[in-house]
C-alpha cells in the first residue's frame, strides 16, 4: 500500500494542485517500503522527547531533536489514539527546523518532508528536512468539545452531545475532521 502511495506521489508530486502526501500511519505499517524515499506527511505534535537510545544511529540527543507525533488520521478524542502517538520524527538540533519544532505548540499540525533513514526495532526513524505550519489544525478547545460530546453521546444525552460537537467545529479544522464531526451531529439528530 505504501509503495503504491509513494509511486503515485512521485508521479503527481510536480503537478500543481496534486496531493503527494502519505499517511504517517501507513509508513509505520510498511516502513521498509519507505527507506530512502522522500516523504511528505502531516503530523500533530504531541511533544518533544529529551533523551532516548539512538540504537547505533546518528540520531543522538546531542545533535538531534526528537518529537513524538500523532498521524494525521489519528483522532485525539479517541482514548487509544491519544495515548498512542503513531511515531517520532527527528530534526538536526543546530537548525532553523529545530527552532520551529521546539517553538510549536502541542496539537499543532505540521506538514513535514523527510526520509526514513533507519529501521530500528521494526520502526522507521524519520529525519525531517522541511517543516511547514499547517493552516488547518485541531485546537485544544475543539478537542475538549469533541471529548465532552462523546461522553454525552455515550450517556444518550444526544441533544447536548450534538451541541458540543457543533461547538468543536471551527474554520481552522482540517476537512476530514470537520466531516467526521458533522457525521457525529447527524447521528445525534437521528437518535
Amino acid at each position: 500500500m505504501l509503495a503504491a502511495s509513494l509511486t503515485m506521489g512521485a508521479q503527481t508530486g510536480d503537478a500543481p494542485g496534486q496531493d503527494s502526501r502519505v499517511d504517517l500511519g501507513v509508513v509505520y505499517e510498511h516502513p521498509a517500503d519507505a527507506v530512502g524515499q522522500e516523504l511528505c506527511f502531516y503530523v500533530q505534535l504531541d511533544g518533544l522527547q529529551e533523551s532516548w537510545n539512538p540504537f547505533g544511529t546518528r540520531f543522538v540527543p546531542d545533535r538531534f531533536v526528537k518529537a513524538r507525533v500523532w498521524g494525521d488520521r489519528q483522532r485525539l478524542w479517541d482514548r487509544f489514539d491519544y495515548h498512542n502517538p503513531v511515531g517520532e520524527i527527528f530534526v538536526p538540533l543546530d537548525s532553523r527546523l529545530a527552532d520551529k519544532l521546539i517553538g510549536a505548540q502541542r496539537y499543532q499540525r505540521l506538514l513535514c518532508v523527510g526520509s526514513v533513514r533507519y529501521l530500528r526495532c521494526g520502526r522507521p526513524w524519520i529525519e525531517v528536512t522541511r517543516i511547514y505550519t499547517a493552516r488547518k489544525s485541531v485546537a485544544e478547545g475543539s478537542l475538549l468539545h469533541v471529548i465532552r460530546g462523546a461522553e454525552l453521546h455515550a450517556r444518550k444525552a444526544f441533544s447536548m452531545a450534538r451541541d458540543e460537537y457543533a461547538r468543536a467545529i471551527t474554520p481552522e479544522l482540517p476537512k476530514a475532521v470537520r466531516l467526521e464531526l458533522e457525521g457525529f451531529i447527524k447521528v445525534c439528530r437521528a437518535e
